[in-house]
């Protein structure tokens, strides 16, 4: 039975886009794991593989960069709408007094000011920031209980002093108890 010819075009692009070594390559293709190194070294697969990663990283970097910047553009029109009505609503009562329904509009958009702002900034609101601090909380007490526990589980040994009707200190050892 004749072997099929083997397709090195594939084989160098499974290693190049791939993370196989050249050992488990060889086993995937049925090749003898030296001829394939041999190949390999002469065509530069390697450098190959180097400069596609580099390549592909360089791809993700930019797709993540417009992506952040698309993000960026829309907080910042979102921010620029909410100033622009905020000053008109002040605007429109210059000197004389606010009705409510306006002053609630105005605290809305001061609302939606401050949540952009620390979108922009990457700040958490503050139930966010509440919960946050909790958790580390909760971490640092486990961590000194458990500092606790291994000092308690450390101890040798506890003397009892105990007062006699003499008044005299009687002492009683508990001996080792730590372990």
């Amino acid at each position: 039975m004749a072997r099929e010819p083997t397709d090195w075009g594939r084989v160098r692009a499974e290693y190049v886009s791939g993370n196989m070594s050249y050992r488990e390559l060889s086993k995937r293709w049925g090749l003898s794991r030296t001829g394939l190194q041999q190949r390999a070294t002469r065509e530069g697969w390697y450098q190959q593989r180097l400069d596609y990663r580099k390549k592909v990283s360089e791809k993700r970097e930019k797709i993540a960069e417009n992506k952040a910047v698309r993000e960026f553009e829309r907080l910042k029109s979102a921010t620029d709408r909410a100033l622009s009505k905020a000053e008109q609503l002040l605007d429109r009562y210059n000197e004389r007094p606010m009705p409510s329904r306006d002053l609630k509009t105005l605290s809305e958009i001061l609302s939606s000011l401050t949540d952009l702002t620390r979108d922009l900034h990457g700040v958490p609101p503050q139930p966010e920031q509440h919960r946050q601090r909790m958790a580390e909380e909760r971490i640092q007490l486990a961590r000194e209980q458990a500092k606790f526990e291994r000092e308690k589980a450390q101890v040798g040994s506890i003397q009892i002093v105990l007062k006699g009707a003499d008044d005299s200190d009687l002492l009683e050892d508990w001996g080792d108890i730590g372990g």
